[in-house]
């Protein structure tokens, strides 16, 4: 599991990849790629509003079909900006989607092990068998008390895998903005 940093930075990074011919992404729908790279880790949320932050974290927000629904939604709200529906919903997905792919490819020791990838046509959890990425520790179990989780958020471990995580979000964002830049030169 990565941090909201890390999964907001790689969301961004996203959007500005996503500027091409049909000129910049502008502000909202930069700001809504940002957000929706996090938008499965709201499922903390209602487990925080309990005093247990992790009790509902790696749900149903942490699959396919919520990537797909809330893109199509945002991007019927926002389309105008983007140019096109079609291109806001394609940036917001895969924006969501690499939410996913981080997690996936993190490690995961709490049960249920794994996210629900395919939510609702199979309730199986799915994790890489290879981890590439450190990840964030912040509940061994969904019972962890908000002491507990806050404990474990703020760590030296956590913050490593912060520095790794800018560390791939970095090539993301300096190769969109050399793009955003040759683009602007022809122009």
């Amino acid at each position: 599991m990565a941090s909201p940093l890390g999964h907001g930075l790689v969301g961004y990074g996203i959007g500005r990849l996503g500027e091409g011919d049909a000129g910049p992404a502008g502000p909202l729908l930069l700001g809504a790629c940002a957000v929706f790279a996090i938008a499965p880790d709201l499922d903390f949320l209602p487990g925080i509003a309990m005093g247990q932050p992790a009790l509902h974290h790696q749900g149903i927000s942490h699959s396919l079909i919520a990537g797909l629904g809330l893109s199509l939604a945002a991007a019927l709200l926002i389309w105008r900006e983007a140019a096109h529906w079609r291109r806001a919903w394609a940036l917001l997905f895969a924006a969501y989607s690499s939410h996913l792919i981080f997690d996936l490819f993190g490690p995961d020791g709490r049960p249920p092990i794994g996210i629900p990838l395919f939510w609702p046509l199979s309730d199986a959890t799915f994790l890489s068998p290879v981890t590439l990425l450190p990840g964030i520790d912040h509940a061994a179990s969904t019972s962890t008390s908000m002491d507990q989780w806050l404990g474990t958020v703020a760590s030296w471990v956590n913050a490593k895998a912060v520095a790794v995580e800018l560390a791939v979000a970095a090539p993301l964002l300096i190769i969109a903005e050399l793009r955003q830049r040759r683009r602007e030169a022809r122009s």
